[in-house]
């Protein structure tokens, strides 16, 4: 009597990049995968936009469609790769009404309608699964849903943007400036033509957001996440972080804490001054990183390819054996947590070291008058650098706050500013402190 459990029937939305890696992959280790389930994973269909295209991995032309609905039907599992929110979002949820798994790389369309998903899977007794969505081949998502299920997460850190990191490392280690830098990206494949949804902080919002839901017991959009993209950079910043002995980073930050006696979570997403001996100075290229401290745990690191066809695709056929796993096992949908009730901060108020520097057209006078206004704000500061600035006149002031949220950060500097007259604009970058 045959008891091999029929072939895992699998419909691919997109053959881009990843995409064509993960199908390439799957056929490649089709016998690993059989002996590691018992059964065979069979791609059935791809969803493509032009039937002729090139791509990074030759595909079986009896296998490509330009109709994604032939893709989705009557299959085990479907895995989307083809980004955004529209029109993924009805791909995704037509195959989840069937009765499919769903296996996705979509930050964007996870963090926006993540909510909706989860209860239409929840509703057709089947699972949705997500690895990919943050940080490539680092299994950080796997983590934070099973590994630390146990613990109670304070605080996330996380340099998740592949595109942004190799712009500032070309800054950095290359002198580029901005443009040069982005130019460089898009030549090699790492940046979109439009670069806004990386430059901008929209991408590392959104994985920040999807770390923040999975981690202190509410959900969180990627509306709620504030940022601040590189766009604004200049070679003056990456010195003065040289000189200071750090490098600047967009890192995501998310932070877990109570203010009068109730739960708070702090977000947000900006370029950040980092220590050199610090792990993410070291992350080169389109490299990531993320820090997690648990209560139990204590700080864990994960390092690692943030993107490219294979790092991205290892995630998603991690995902693809689980849910073929979990769908021979019988595992059905996955309980509905409660949500606690954490609020979200009313500002950016993401507490940490800030490190301020502004011009003062004065030159007696200057270490007082700083005195006098962190004093007023009630601002302790671990250090203090005045030196004569290039003008005749002007004194150059470094400060290194105590940690402070970023609200009370930026107030102290406007409040600086007004009382030293400086005529430049100040600079103000958080300092990593996990």
């Amino acid at each position: 009597m045959n008891t091999t459990p029929s072939p895992i029937r699998i419909g691919v939305l997109g053959a881009g990049t990843v995409g064509a890696h993960v199908i390439h992959l799957l056929q490649q280790w089709s016998d690993e995968y059989e002996r590691r389930l018992g059964t065979r994973l069979e791609v059935q269909s791809v969803l493509v936009r032009r039937l002729d295209a090139k791509r990074a991995f030759p595909i079986d032309s009896s296998l490509l469609t330009t109709d994604p609905y032939e893709v989705v039907a009557g299959k085990d599992l479907v895995v989307e790769l083809i980004g955004g929110v529209d029109p993924a979002y009805d791909y995704v949820m037509a195959a989840l009404k069937n009765g499919s798994a769903v296996i996705t790389g979509n930050k964007a369309l996870i963090a926006s309608r993540g909510p909706e998903l989860f209860a239409a899977a929840r509703e057709a007794n089947t699972r949705l699964y997500f690895e990919a969505a943050v940080a490539g081949a680092i299994p950080v998502i796997g983590a934070l849903m099973s590994s630390l299920r146990g613990d109670r997460v304070r605080q996330i850190a996380g340099v998740v943007n592949g595109t942004t990191n190799f712009i500032l490392d070309q800054m950095t280690t290359q002198g580029a400036d901005y443009g040069e830098a982005l130019a460089q990206a898009q030549e090699l494949g790492f940046a979109e033509a439009d670069p806004s949804a990386d430059v901008e902080g929209y991408d590392a919002s959104a994985k920040c957001a999807i770390m923040s839901s999975l981690s202190f017991g509410r959900w969180v959009s990627v509306e709620s996440v504030p940022r601040q993209g590189i766009t604004a950079l200049s070679r003056d910043d990456i010195a003065l972080a040289e000189g200071l002995g750090y490098v600047i980073k967009l890192v995501a930050r998310a932070q877990f804490d109570e203010e009068a006696g109730e739960p708070v979570l702090r977000l947000g997403v900006e370029p950040t001054f980092v220590p050199l001996d610090h792990a993410f100075a070291s992350l080169h290229g389109p490299a990531n990183g993320v820090f997690v401290n648990a209560r139990a745990a204590g700080t864990l690191s994960f390092l690692g390819l943030g993107a490219g066809g294979f790092p991205t695709a290892s995630a998603v056929l991690g995902d693809i054996v689980a849910a073929a796993r979990d769908r021979l096992n019988g595992l059905g949908a996955m309980r509905e947590e409660d949500e606690l009730p954490v609020k979200l901060s009313d500002n950016w108020s993401v507490v940490s070291p800030f490190i301020i520097r502004l011009s003062a057209l004065a030159t007696s006078g200057v270490s007082e008058s700083v005195s006098r206004v962190c004093s007023s704000l009630e601002v302790s500061l671990q250090g203090i650098d005045i030196e004569a600035g290039d003008t005749e006149g002007e004194s150059v002031v470094t400060l290194t706050t105590q940690a402070i949220a970023r609200d009370r950060a930026h107030g102290l500097v406007k409040a600086l500013a007004h009382e030293l007259n400086t005529h430049v604009p100040p600079a103000i970058f958080p300092l990593l402190d996990i």
